[in-house]
């Protein structure tokens, strides 16, 4: 099996190797509007018109040439479908190494605590990832405004595409008083 990441050139030349042998190939697509959504202005009709359906026709092109895409959720397998692909897609959740958060220390913990001024008297509930639309941190906040609890705290740790949004969102709802974005986070901060 070969198994592809992305349309870049490399990938372009694995996949037609792969259709020469007759080796099944199998694509994971991470990226959609993610990648290249933040360097494009969603309010240049350039970008809408022109740039978004040039960049997803390249993107569904390559993935229809595979037996198999895989993603990481049933949003993202809605929406590769609703641009156009053609080819069995699965959604497969990416891994957690559990034992690296088992390996944190109560020191660790309390700086970390400390460093973003998490309230002691409040839990925390807290989302870790891009803040992307395929994400649907959207539902995560409609949820959390529902909520009656005032004695917790949402805390977002990632950026994206989305992030504006979804601040503008949790000041419509009412409760920027209990969400805080944190931005990106280090990688070795997160456990």
């Amino acid at each position: 099996i070969v198994h592809l990441q992305d349309p870049a050139p490399l990938s372009q030349m694995m996949l037609k190797e792969a259709r020469r042998r007759k080796i099944p190939v199998v694509c994971t697509h991470h990226t959609g509007p993610a990648i290249w959504a933040p360097y494009l202005s969603e309010k240049d009709p350039g970008t809408t018109k022109i740039a978004a359906p040039i960049i997803w026709s390249w993107i569904i092109s390559f993935l229809n040439q595979a037996d198999m895409v895989t993603v990481p959720s049933r949003a993202s397998v809605r929406m590769l479908m609703q641009h156009g692909l053609k080819v069995p897609v699965r959604p497969i959740s990416c891994g957690v190494q559990v034992a690296q958060f088992q390996k944190v220390t109560s020191e660790e913990i309390q700086a970390i605590r400390k460093q973003y001024q998490f309230d002691p008297r409040k839990r925390q509930f807290l989302y870790v990832g891009r803040i992307d639309e395929e994400k649907r941190v959207d539902v995560l906040l409609k949820g959390f405004a529902d909520s009656t609890c005032e004695n917790i705290e949402l805390i977002l740790a990632g950026g994206g595409a989305a992030e504006d949004d979804m601040k503008r969102l949790s000041a419509d709802l009412g409760i920027t008083h209990k969400v805080r974005f944190l931005g990106n986070v280090p990688r070795t901060k997160i456990p």
